[in-house]
């Protein structure tokens, strides 16, 4: 392939290739509804879903922020990448080769750092097989229970007391800034480098694709500090951005529509090794929106499994928060105390630690309760007052409005309050909370009410994108021009500038919107439109009967205007064409049936 043609040709293929429907729902829970797929929008939070995506399209669109685009523009949004990024990966997954110079050198300088990762990692696995530099490192991990098959299968490795990773990946061809840039190494004041780890057995930390982007240290010594150790932010590196262990467990997470949060590298290997496959861990940081996006992505329910002392920390419920905000069913199944995952399991089964999950967690509010009741005296009403008023913000933020009233009878008998009561504190609220739960409760593709010709503009737009034939029979009857909005008209241009230079196929959406210099405002009706359900279209016929009828009563009204100033031949000429303008109304609103023409389904004459 040759210049900018050929990888647009190559980009084409790909595309054709591969169903956007098994791309996206690597990252989102999709369900079937009609000829689309449904699932919760991974670009901002939300409790019903509104995100789309059309496979004969092969776009997506969501109805609550308003994101679309096409199988590229979601990866490139999805995982922070360049065009040329998305399309090399797609096009391996594809089987389609790239040979544009342009695709060659797209995300080379990630490429680097990724090589930079793998490197130090196979390094770290050898030294860790080494006789005598990787006996401490592997007396440990023995004694905590895995064995060499799982050194090998988690990339696990060790760095020694002395600097390995500088000379030796210098040697492969890594520059020392590059080494820098991926926080491998340090440069220190007189100039020179050393590694950043040492005596630490190594937990390689991967993206969601399996690719290493930083590490975790774990030190042997007493003395040294900090106990753990990661890869400082980077390019590739962002904690709040990463979940340890979600390339090993997403695929799980998905078929059991749920997954298990847990703290340290050990707690998730453990559960691994011992087939509870489905969990992952948080890097030691409280939970942000993008790993809840994460979670989201692979499952509707996560449990949180943290031990005794973590689960009543502030920030920890922050985080539990915001799982809850990005429309996730959280649950708590806090552990005995003394206990973490990896304990549990070593000393008490996975059975122990499957059945903790499954028949002691509890909804988060209910923890929430019961954590609250701990740290107050509810003999005093103060006490059980101030015990509703700290969990009524949670209750308020609910969705359904059933959990609500049960929420409330529950709280009013477990503090012996008066559920009346309760119920005028809540109304005292800041109003906010009932706005998201509000503007939350959107139904997919359910659209805001709109008057009857804007709405059968867009239906009948929708269909000229969607078939060719579909124009011939909209144009014959309405001409080009009947579109009163500005969006609309720029799109029915270009797909008109489409059609004269296609003899043949139907319009590509992102073809048009790439035709128009990517008009943000016209790129996001084009997606919604490809997206809409036509299962609640009207008929063609109505939608033009619609549209003429309204351009008809527009036509009459501004004849009566002119009529009150007019005199002579004009007035007996404005005379005759409202005459005309209202038989023709006439005629339109006699009901189809006694016509016989057709008044349901779409048709293409």
């Amino acid at each position: 392939m040759q210049g900018r043609s050929s990888w647009k040709e190559a980009a084409a293929e790909v595309k054709a290739r591969l169903d956007i429907v098994d791309i996206i729902g690597e990252y989102v829970v999709l369900k079937r509804q009609g000829r689309n797929y449904v699932g919760l929008c991974p670009f901002h939070q939300e409790k019903t879903p509104s995100f789309t995506v059309s496979p004969e399209r092969a776009v997506f669109y969501c109805f609550g922020c308003g994101a679309g685009g096409d199988v590229y523009s979601f990866l490139m949004r999805q995982e922070q990448l360049s065009f040329g990024e998305a399309l090399e990966r797609l096009a391996a997954r594809a089987g389609v080769s790239l040979a544009a110079p342009a695709v060659a050198q797209a995300g080379a300088a990630h490429r680097e750092l990724y090589a930079a990762n793998e490197a130090a990692q196979a390094l770290y696995h050898r030294l860790l097989q080494h006789p005598r530099l990787g006996r401490e490192a592997r007396a440990y991990l023995e004694a905590r229970g895995l064995a060499p098959v799982e050194w090998e299968r988690f990339g696990l490795g060790w760095a020694p007391e002395r600097d390995v990773v500088a000379p030796l990946l210098k040697q492969k061809g890594f520059s020392e800034e590059l080494l820098v840039q991926a926080g491998l190494v340090i440069r220190r004041e007189d100039g020179k480098c050393r590694d950043r780890f040492r005596r630490r057995v190594m937990f390689p930390i991967y993206d969601r694709r399996g690719r290493v982007v930083g590490f975790g240290g774990r030190a042997l010594g007493e003395e040294q500090r900090p106990k753990y150790l990661n890869t400082p932010e980077t390019p590739l590196f962002q904690k709040g951005k990463l979940l340890y262990g979600l390339n090993w467990a997403q695929a799980e997470a998905r078929r059991r529509g749920e997954i298990v949060l847990v703290e340290g590298y050990m707690d998730v290997l453990s559960a691994h090794c011992h087939g509870l496959t489905h969990v992952v861990g948080t890097l030691g940081t409280a939970l942000t929106p993008h790993q809840a996006e994460l979670v989201r992505s692979c499952a509707v329910r996560v449990v949180t499994s943290f031990d005794a002392d973590t689960a009543g920390q502030s920030a920890t419920w922050r985080g539990l928060d915001v799982l809850r905000d990005a429309g996730l069913r959280v649950w708590v199944a806090p552990l005995p105390q003394g206990y973490d995952p990896d304990r549990l399991v070593r000393e008490q089964g996975a059975e122990a630690l499957a059945r903790l999950w499954r028949e002691q967690a509890v909804p988060l509010l209910m923890y929430k309760l019961k954590q609250a009741r701990e740290g107050h005296r509810l003999d005093y009403p103060e006490e059980r007052a101030a015990v509703a008023r700290e969990l009524l913000p949670d209750i308020a933020r609910l969705e359904s409005p059933l959990e609500r009233q049960e929420y409330m009878r529950y709280l009013a008998q477990e503090l012996g309050l008066g559920e009346e009561a309760l119920w005028a504190e809540l109304k005292k609220l800041p109003k906010q909370d009932k706005k998201r739960r509000s503007r939350d409760n959107k139904t997919v593709g359910l659209l805001p009410a709109r008057p009857q010709r804007r709405r059968a503009e867009e239906e009948l737009l929708a269909l000229m994108l969607e078939d060719r034939r579909y124009c011939a029979q909209i144009v014959g009857a309405l001409g080009w021009d009947f579109f009163r909005e500005e969006r609309a008209r720029k799109l029915a241009t270009a797909l008109r500038q489409w059609l004269e230079e296609h003899d043949e196929g139907s319009p590509d959406v992102v073809a048009l919107i790439e035709q128009l210099g990517g008009d943000e405002e016209v790129a996001a009706l084009a997606y919604e439109l490809a997206v809409r359900d036509r299962a609640v279209f009207a008929s063609v016929e109505d939608n033009i009967r619609n549209i003429r009828r309204s351009q008809l009563r527009e036509e009459a009204h501004t004849l009566q205007q002119r009529l009150r100033s007019a005199t002579g031949e004009e007035s007996r000429r404005l005379l005759q064409r409202l005459v005309e303008v209202q038989r023709g109304l006439q005629q339109l609103v006699v009901p189809a049936r006694e016509r016989g023409e057709p008044n349901e389904g779409r048709s293409i004459e």
